[in-house]
């Protein structure tokens, strides 16, 4: 650091140049010309102007700090701006006559060599400020640290306000979005909160975005997925007598004698799901009555229809990365193989060689992951579609629920029952005439009163007649007038019992849910009631529901009967009366 006086606008200023203005000590962030303090964009502050003082204060000193043995020490009865130029690795740094039980501030500028980048550690007591980890890689670069104890130097935070040659901010993740932190410093999270300046995407949740603006959900925790292990599948060449089962496969048993599925080399031996597992972690037991143990071998995972190899990340009982990986436990063992979180409805390991005999057993078979799981909360696409659960929206709106759960719940507050719930338009006739609505009471208004289904044969199979007893299960109906419960409307329709004795497959029921605050929320921070998520329950009962829509399709198949019963009885009238006449 090197003190240039009072701030003059002629003077050209490099990163590290100290001036006072007005009272205060600046130091520079980037070099500059006639660019005025308290400019932050140019200058950080280095010393607040203080109230008067008694004759004798101390002013603010600049102490030069040699490195020894690695090691530097900021005296802070020689001041607290040090600067220092690296010649060697710094693996020590130590305060002395700090003051006991307070607050205090020290600021060191480091200068890197111009021929070796030198590195500092900061040693225990020490940590950079939200996950700051700053490197010291640019020859001849000025850094600036600032040192922040509240405890009398027993802890200290360090923070990086500068520095590497260009002015910028050190320490951070390239495209990370800082934000001021609890302590008030710059803070970063950079799987949280980023943004690609290449492809300009804005990343919630994910440092990876795939579209302009993408919010991604936190992954649930990873559990055995035993609950939803439905079978096993294997491959080549097994020991009759040691048919693997799935519950030697899952009983938790690792080592037990008896309890073993043998497998030859280039056989496999996994499990089957009842749905997609995101699997991340794969365990397997090697017996302690077997004379083989297999050494070699690869991961697989089945999905949208085929097989496929999963990189091995990490083995523990086990050495090697990538597509094929080398077991080293043996008798009474275990193997946990690690992979990045991929999806897959089945798994299995393929053995490629066995020491100790041409078979070798698997004690137990568990694989770690969990299921229903969208990362894709919410996602805005370049050309403005918004996609719920979808990285590809397919609509301006387009909402995916990969899970059995509601998808879209659509409420109005309103007494009027011919006030719209949802509203449709389209430009086909005109962009301000509603096509289609939903009302408060339910009705449903069609512009042109009409519902279609897909009728083309190329769609469907199984075409048989209709049973011809249709028109006497149809003149069975029972047609009433009633109110619904709470309404003064009278309506006209059909009673699901009645119907269901004559058409069962008209009569569906609809689980009974009562949606509620949830009771057992607990605010955090900032949050208010307005925050309360809602509850959904089941409540264990069901409410029948008529098909309507296809009673018009029944008394049309009964009319087609009574008009050809009347043509027929049409007809032998006819003969008979000729009959007659003759």
């Amino acid at each position: 650091m090197f003190h240039r006086n009072e701030w003059d606008s002629a003077v050209t200023y490099v990163l590290g140049d100290v001036v006072t203005r007005n009272g205060s000590s600046y130091f520079c962030r980037v070099g500059h010309a006639n660019q005025e303090p308290p400019n932050t964009t140019y200058w950080g502050l280095l010393s607040g102007k203080g109230d008067p003082g008694s004759p004798g204060d101390m002013l603010e000193i600049v102490v030069p700090v040699p490195i020894l043995s690695g090691a530097v020490t900021l005296d802070m009865a020689a001041g607290t701006v040090f600067t220092t130029t690296l010649d060697a690795n710094v693996t020590g740094i130590t305060f002395s006559n700090v003051q006991p039980s307070v607050a205090s501030t020290a600021t060191w500028i480091v200068t890197q060599d111009a021929a070796t980048p030198y590195t500092i550690t900061l040693p225990a007591g020490m940590s950079w400020v939200a996950g700051q980890n700053p490197v010291f890689t640019t020859l001849s670069a000025k850094y600036i640290l600032e040192f922040k104890t509240v405890n009398g130097g027993a802890s200290w935070t360090v923070s990086s306000l500068g520095g590497g040659g260009g002015g910028g901010i050190s320490g951070f993740t390239p495209g990370s979005v800082l934000f001021v932190g609890p302590d008030g410093t710059p803070s970063e999270d950079p799987a949280g909160f980023y943004y690609d300046p290449v492809s300009r995407r804005f990343g919630f949740g994910t440092n990876l975005p795939t579209n302009f603006m993408s919010f991604n959900l936190q992954a649930p925790a990873v559990t055995n997925q035993v609950s939803h292990a439905i079978g096993v599948n294997t491959t080549g060449m097994l020991a009759p007598q040691y048919t693997p089962t799935l519950e030697i496969l899952t009983d938790g048993s690792f080592s037990l004698p008896g309890n073993v599925s043998l497998i030859g080399p280039n056989s496999t031996i996994g499990l089957d799901y009842d749905t997609t597992v995101y699997m991340s972690k794969i365990v397997f037991g090697v017996p302690g009555n077997v004379p083989g143990w297999i050494r070699n071998f690869s991961v697989e995972r089945y999905s949208d229809g085929m097989w496929s190899t999963i990189d091995v990340t990490s083995i523990v009982g086990g050495t090697g990365t990538g597509a094929i990986v080398t077991c080293t436990a043996t008798s009474a063992g275990t193997c946990t193989v690690y992979c990045l979180t991929v999806p897959g409805s089945k798994v299995r390991i393929r053995c490629l060689s066995i020491e100790g005999n041409d078979w070798t057993g698997f004690s137990e078979f568990q694989v770690w992951g969990y299921t229903d799981f969208n990362p894709y909360a919410l996602e805005i696409t370049p050309s403005g579609d918004v996609g719920f659960g979808t990285a590809a929206a397919a609509g301006k709106v387009d909402i995916r629920q990969t899970s059995d759960a509601l998808a879209l719940r659509v409420s109005r507050s309103g007494i009027d029952e011919t006030e719209n719930i949802a509203e449709f338009y389209s430009d086909h006739t005109s962009p301000s005439l509603i096509q289609t609505a939903i009302r408060n009471n339910g009705t449903i208004v069609s512009r042109n009163s009409v519902i279609s289904t897909f009728s083309d044969p190329k769609v469907k199979e199984g075409i048989v007649d209709a049973p011809m007893d249709i028109f006497d299960r149809f003149m069975r109906l029972e047609f009433k007038n009633f109110y619904l419960k709470g309404d003064t409307l009278k309506q006209f329709g059909l009673l699901s019992p009645n119907v269901k004795e004559n058409f069962p497959g008209l009569v569906e029921q609809i689980p009974d849910y009562e949606t509620f605050p949830d009771p057992n929320w607990t605010p955090g921070p900032k949050q208010t009631e307005a925050n309360r998520p809602w509850k959904r329950v089941f409540l264990g009962t069901y409410t029948e529901a008529v098909k309507i829509s296809l009673i018009p399709l029944l008394a049309s198949f009964c009319l087609q009967i009574e008009v050809g019963k009347r043509t027929a009885l049409e007809a032998r009238v006819a003969t008979l009366e000729v009959n007659l006449l003759n």
